[in-house]
């Protein structure tokens, strides 16, 4: 008989990544099935090791009883294949959640289980939106409500009078397609029409939505702003606290919707999901590594490093480097790569760039010197022609191969047609790449409609020429050529 596997009901939290529990992550990293519902955000999803089998039910949004039975029945059977089972459940698992249904189901069927906490979206959005719960001069308790109860209640257990009568926030979830019956029910039950509320959409993502008034007038804002759902709805005077303490949205690029033609997961996307952007990836190239090896590195008098990632591909050939070589590279973020490595770099130029290098190299007698520079298969050959030019013997090494991606070209459209306020490219490479995935007639039709209102950012000079040269003009260019300093010239022109 084969071993029994475990079942873990796991909250993923309301919608940030970051505010998944660590026990959460080791959880996904080690399961051999993950199911899911469709509010769980795409980026926990992508959290996921590849390999691992991941099911979504209820895709729309609208699981009936049906569905959940099947559900509880899944669960069951994989667990009895000696599977280990991770449930994410949006929230908190035991918050207006069925979890409980499907717990008494493999405890039924004699299935061990245990239950992650989650943050309940209830408290997140108050938090995410700068809405403290309590405050001790103005109420001394809190309910928790849903909007929608089940379908086979014959009368709602709701008690509107008693919850007026609290006098303290009331937080109503799934509320969207209630909510001109909550107001009115809780104006009937004797609340003041003028009590503070707010509605907080997609709350702790970067599409998080927040808009404030009254309780009578709240819902005919929100019909007007075409509030959807996941939204809560928080009724308090603790609201009106909201304009002191208010953080998420006051992110300097709250709201702003950015593309990274970049894999996912680079420190670029990291910055800006930092400022309060959302960041749509449509990677353009992918970056593979040429295991190749440098037999004759005790020749070079210089080692020259273009990018983090010559470093990161070159590393095997680094554990021994002569004394007398010297070591150049370009930037920061490489300087720190190599002193993750122990290696010193004896030259970075002011400007972070091939040009900016070669003015440095201009301060040396480089006549007969051995240089080597390790770079990709892509690329300007400015660097080694100008340093030969010197008198220098150059052999370039390609430490890294980059090759065109295959992005989601219909995902990207349908993101198009949302609305995008700016697409960046770091490289020649991804932005030649963007134009030959897309089609040059695609890209011209979209640039007279979803790209002509939209800002071009560009990291360095290499790669803005290439931009021009393909007739596109360059919005945003940081005068130092790191991550960081584009992610500041953006903030700049937003």
């Amino acid at each position: 008989m084969a071993k029994i596997g475990k079942v873990y009901l796991t909250g993923t939290g309301p919608g940030d990544p970051g505010l998944l529990t660590v026990k959460a992550r080791e959880l996904l990293q080690q399961a051999d099935t993950v199911i899911y519902d469709y509010l769980v955000d795409k980026r926990i999803l992508n959290l996921i090791p590849s390999g691992i089998k991941k099911i979504c039910f209820a895709q729309d949004g609208q699981k009936n009883y049906r569905m959940q039975e099947k559900i509880n029945r899944f669960l069951v059977k994989e667990a009895k294949h000696g599977r280990q089972v991770v449930r994410l459940k949006n929230g908190d698992p035991f918050i207006f959640s069925r979890g409980i249904e499907e717990l008494l189901e493999l405890a039924k069927n004699n299935v061990p289980y245990e239950v992650i906490p989650g943050i309940t979206s209830g408290m997140a959005a108050c938090e995410y939106a700068g809405i403290p719960i309590t405050q001790r001069h103005l109420n001394s308790c809190v309910s928790f409500i849903t909007a929608s109860e089940a379908k086979e209640k014959t009368k709602s257990h709701i008690h509107w009078k008693a919850l007026v009568n609290t006098k303290g926030p009331l937080i109503f979830y799934m509320v969207v397609e209630k909510l001109q019956a909550v107001c009115n029910q809780l104006i009937r039950s004797g609340m003041n029409k003028n009590m503070p509320c707010c509605i907080i959409q997609e709350a702790t993502t970067p599409r998080q939505k927040v808009l404030e008034d009254t309780l009578g007038n709240i819902y005919q804002k929100a019909n007007n702003a075409n509030i959807k759902s996941p939204a809560i709805l928080v009724v308090s005077k603790t609201v009106a606290l909201r304009k002191n303490l208010a953080w998420f949205n006051e992110l300097p690029l709250a709201g702003k919707r950015i593309v990274v033609t970049r894999q996912k997961g680079g420190a670029l996307s990291e910055l800006l999901k930092k400022t309060g952007a959302q960041v749509i990836h449509f990677p353009t190239i992918k970056i593979k590594d040429r295991h190749k090896k440098l037999k004759d590195i005790d020749n070079f008098d210089w080692l020259v490093f273009t990018s983090s990632n010559t470093v990161r591909f070159f590393k095997n050939n680094l554990k021994k480097i002569p004394k007398n070589t010297k070591v150049a590279c370009i930037g920061p973020v490489t300087r720190k790569h190599l002193q993750g490595l122990g290696i010193k770099a004896d030259l970075m130029p002011k400007v972070f760039s091939s040009a900016g290098l070669i003015a440095e190299f201009k301060k040396f007698n480089l006549a007969g010197k051995q240089i080597l520079i390790v770079r990709s298969d892509k690329g300007s050959k400015l660097l080694s022609q100008n340093l030969s030019g010197l008198g220098a013997r150059v052999k370039e090494f390609y430490a890294y191969r980059i090759v065109p991606a295959k992005p989601d070209i219909k995902n990207f459209l349908k993101e198009l047609k949302r609305g995008i306020d700016i697409i960046t490219f770091l490289s020649s490479e991804s932005a030649r790449n963007f134009i030959r995935i897309l089609g040059n007639a695609r890209i011209q039709s979209l640039r007279k409609k979803l790209l002509k209102d939209v800002k071009i950012a560009s990291l360095g000079l290499e790669t803005s020429n290439t931009l021009k040269s393909l007739r596109w003009r360059v919005d945003i260019q940081p005068k130092e050529f790191t991550i960081d300093a584009l992610v500041r010239a953006i903030n700049k022109e937003i």
